[in-house]
């Protein structure tokens, strides 16, 4: 987009806030591929977005420390501590068709990010009702149950088993 009277400290702005939204609607992508994946039980693509994800997240660690530079000179121009420094102050130090575009992008990476937090969390609901079920079915085939720190039941006296007692199960059996 050419601004009239763009500034350099808006040039970096705004360029950061593409940055920030080009990442930000990546990690959405991955991060609805990976619920469609889980979805369908496609381990293979489960595994392939999830590194897409993972990728992202480390990417988006280098865009935080130049936020924070960022954020660290805007605040040496205000007069403030960096922690204090809003959208809506740097807002001054720019034009005024600058600062309105920094609000757009500002908001439309707002609600990205709300969008990829709820859809992460639906996903994680939904991997751990998946992992939940394997658990089920491994106990049904006979996997030992999953260590605790309890002790083993009868070890200690006047306690009573808080497991289940080991019982055989036929998943698979073709008997007649």
């Amino acid at each position: 987009m050419s601004l009239a009277a763009s500034t350099p400290l808006g040039r970096e702005l705004l360029g950061h806030l593409d940055e920030h939204l080009r990442s930000v609607g990546r990690l959405r992508d991955a991060v609805l591929a990976l619920g469609a994946a889980v979805r369908t039980r496609d381990v293979g693509a489960v595994v392939r977005h999830t590194g897409t994800v993972d990728a992202e997240t480390t990417f988006r660690a280098t865009l935080e420390e130049r936020r924070t530079a960022l954020l660290v000179r805007a605040a040496g121009l205000l007069g403030l501590p960096p922690y204090e420094v809003t959208v809506t102050a740097l807002c001054v130090l720019v034009s005024p068709d600058e600062a309105k575009v920094a609000q757009e992008r500002s908001a439309a990476l707002i609600e990205l990010t709300d969008e990829v937090a709820r859809e992460h969390a639906c996903n994680r609901a939904l991997m751990q009702q998946e992992l939940a079920f394997l658990d089920h079915l491994l106990r049904l085939g006979g996997a030992p149950p999953e260590p605790t720190y309890e002790p083993p039941a009868g070890s200690r006296p006047g306690r009573h088993a808080t497991a289940m007692p080991s019982v055989p199960h036929h998943v698979l059996d073709l008997r007649a």
